[in-house]
Order: structure tokens, then sequence, then C-alpha cells
């Protein structure tokens, strides 16, 4: 059976917050990414640009870790250090004794680098950061409260989030103004034989609405949420949220989540609490999904509505703007590999989204790909995919062209069970749907520690 939404959450209760929060290698039950999403122009707040310098604190706190770590490795010899799953393994026992007492911790850290060799607005290199701290108390274990977790995510993301593409969809899904926040933090119960769930708290309204799990692994903000999906509080603008998800039977779902929506008024909601969510302004973003999984896919359908004000292109104001999306997930083929327990094979997505032209610069945007684990039989756990992301513009934004097209192909490479290399490539024609660019060509490589 394919993955349901609410079974990708119970994947933090089976295998730790960032085995559910990053993305996970397996072809039939795939996580969301950690994710991404907002294009270039998406990527400030009130007009300002976002900072190039590099925050302490978490960031600091990061280099330590693999400094002590890669110290800490040497003494349990090579084969110790290329087999564990994270740099620092157990921390001397102190992680499966957290575990066993319903605590998970996982801390990652992605880095990541793009240089636009032809084409775009400019001949550009940026390099940019996230690191990310993340840890779910199982309230069972901890308090006796059957089929309660607690989650808490914080992270700092650095670096120069410019390409220089132009692009309207953007280049990498880490690209945010520099910060460091708690992201996440919430209450999830289940009641009613785990059929209905309940999450109460700051959310990534991404991982609950409109995502696709074959999508996960490409570099570009596309992938993980259409550009038209206007006002949705994901990254880095998380909000205090109200989520709720009935599941009839193992096969059909439907979700509502009502979101604290200040953030279509430039509030930075991610770096603030339940402020903005009882108070000035009284936006709200609410969505509503539905859908049905079989035994090797996943289709679901969904409606949005952000209440705040949304400025139209023919200088008017929108009291609210709606829209709806598509998306679908399907294995093609899976195996379980030699050792009896990596799974191999590749999964194809589709997301359709579509939003009101007047306010939003994309229309329309559909997208598609593919993703394979284990295309080399020698490499099982390598992932390679490609996939097209083309937003139709609005023509009442006056684009001199209809649209906007980035072709990426990429190859997950694991070097270790805790370290990965992504080389990406990426194609974008007409940028910005502007005719004076000439189409960019942008090449990236991406980092990726288990710390």
């Amino acid at each position: 059976m394919h993955s349901l939404p609410s079974q990708r959450h119970s994947t933090i209760r089976e295998a730790g917050p960032l085995d559910w929060y990053a993305v996970q290698r397996l072809p039939q039950e795939v996580s969301p990414a950690g994710d991404s999403y907002h294009g270039e122009r998406r990527a400030t707040q009130g007009g300002q640009l976002p900072s190039r310098r590099c925050p302490l604190g978490l960031t600091s706190l990061a280099l330590a870790l693999l400094t002590a770590g890669s110290a800490a490795a040497l003494p349990q010899g090579a084969e110790g250090l290329l087999e564990r799953d994270a740099l620092l393994g157990d921390l001397g026992g102190l992680r499966p004794t957290l575990a066993a007492s319903g605590i998970e911790v996982e801390v990652g850290l992605i880095l990541d680098g793009t240089t636009v060799v032809s084409g775009g607005a400019e001949r550009n290199e940026a390099t940019r950061g996230l690191f990310d701290v993340a840890a779910s108390f199982d309230m069972a274990t901890l308090a006796g409260i059957e089929g309660g977790l607690v989650f808490l995510d914080a992270y700092s993301i650095f670096g120069e989030q410019d390409s220089g593409a132009g692009n309207i969809q953007g280049v990498s899904n880490i690209d945010a103004d520099v910060r460091d926040q708690i992201a996440e933090l919430w209450w999830e119960q289940l009641f009613f034989d785990e059929r209905l769930r309940v999450k109460v708290g700051k959310v990534e309204a991404n991982s609950e609405f409109a995502f696709v799990d074959y999508g996960g692994e490409l570099i570009g903000p596309a992938w993980a949420i259409s550009p038209n999906v206007l006002g949705i509080p994901t990254y880095p603008e998380t909000a205090v949220s109200v989520n709720a998800q009935w599941t009839p039977n193992d096969e059909t779902w439907f979700s509502l989540g009502i979101y604290d929506g200040a953030a279509q008024s430039g509030y930075r909601t991610g770096l603030h609490g339940v402020g903005t969510a009882f108070g000035s302004p009284s936006d709200l973003w609410i969505a509503l999904e539905g859908g049905r999984a079989w035994s090797d896919g996943r289709l679901g359908l969904g409606v949005w509505n952000g209440t705040g004000d949304f400025a139209e292109f023919g200088g008017g104001v929108s009291s609210g703007s709606q829209g709806f999306y598509a998306v679908l997930d399907q294995a093609l083929s899976s195996a379980v590999g030699a050792d009896g327990e990596s799974v191999t094979g590749a999964g194809l997505f589709a997301r359709l989204a579509v939003a009101d032209p007047d306010v939003s610069e994309v229309h329309v945007h559909f997208a598609t790909g593919i993703q394979w684990t284990g295309l080399v039989e020698s490499r099982p756990d390598d992932v390679c995919g490609c996939g097209i992301s083309i937003a139709e513009l609005s023509k009442e934004a006056g684009f001199d062209e209809d649209r906007e097209v980035v072709l990426e192909t990429f190859w997950r490479y694991q070097v270790t069970p805790w370290v990965a290399l992504k080389p990406d490539l990426q194609y974008i024609a007409s940028p910005g749907g502007d005719s004076s660019l000439d189409d960019a060509v942008v090449l990236g490589l991406r980092v990726e520690a288990s710390l």
C-alpha cells in the first residue's frame, strides 16, 4: 500500500524525526523533502533583499559538530566511520538511551552551490546551507498518553541566496533569507483507532498539503510546492495552525488545515509564535484535501483559500484568493535488494495547480518527473531522477513570454550512510518570462549529511 499522508507522519514515530522530515530513499514510502519552497522572487519579505551574512548560533554549532564528529570518529577506525548512520554515531550511547525513553533526536546539514554557466540574468555563483535539529517525543512512552506525539524542529539558514538565473520558479529549495528559528513545534494526537489525526501548533503546511513523494530529491523549489499556491505557510514561513485528517479506511483520506495567514501581509511568521494568529492581521490560509491510495500509488485533490489582501496586476486589491491542485504518485517498479532490506525501483509524480491570473504571476503550473532508487545494481542506495516544470504565466502580469520551463536532472551518490553528494543540472527556458534573457543553464552540487 502506498503511503497515505497520515502514514508519512507515523514515520516519525517509527524511524525518527529526520527520517520523516528529510527525504527517504524508498520508492514505495517516501517522505517530504526538507524542503524548500520559495522561488527567488518569493525569498524576500517587505521588499528587502535577504542578508548575505551567516548567522552565529546554530551555524556555529553545526561547524562544531562536524569538527567534533570527525575527531570522535578517528579512534574507532575508518570502518566504523564509513558504516555508521550518523557522523556522531550513537553519541556514546546517548541516542539509544533517549530513544528507549521515547525521545528521538536527529541533526542534519545541507550545503549546496550553484553557478549559472550561461544565460539567465547574470553569471553568478551562490552557496547556501541549512542546519537542522529535529526531535520527536513519544507521549505514550513519556507520559502514558497513547497516540500522542510532540515534534520540535529548529534550523539555521545561511549563505548567498540569489542564483542569478532570474527565473520565477527558483533554483534551490533551501533558498530563503538568513535566519535562525524554531520552524515547527506541534502536538499531534490520534483518536478512534488512529482514524482521526489532529495536529495543533506551528506547522509546515507543505508536509500536510499539496506534496508529492517522488519529487522530493529534485533541488528546484517548484517540485516541492507549486509557485502559484499563494500564501501557503511553508519554508521558511511556517505558521501556527490547526490540522485534522480523517481516514475512514486504509485507502481514503480527508484533510483540513487552518493556518495563520499573516505571511501574505509580509509578516515573518516563521520567526514568531502565536502573535499574529490571534491578533492583527487576522488573515487565514485554509486548505481542504481529499484523496485515495492504492497498492502502488496515490491521488490527492485539494483547494485552498487565502483571506488576506492580494495586489492585482491591474492596480486594485483582491480581498482573498483561491486555487486548486491535484497531486499524483505512482510506483513504476520495485524490488528488494540482495541484502533483503534495501528497496530499489522507480516512481512517477505529477502535480497540477491553478490560481487566479489577476493576482498570481503563474496562472497554471504543471510538474512531472521520475525518481529511481538503485538504477545501478552495485549501488542500491543511489537515487537519480529528472523532471519538467512548466509555469504558464499570467497575461495580466505583462510578461514577454507565455511560459517559463525548467528541466532538471540529478544523481544522488551515497558516499556513506551519513553523507551523500548530489550533482545537479537545470535548464531554464524563458527565465522570468523575460524575452531579453537567454535560456539559462545552472550547474549545482549539494552535500547532505546526517550528524
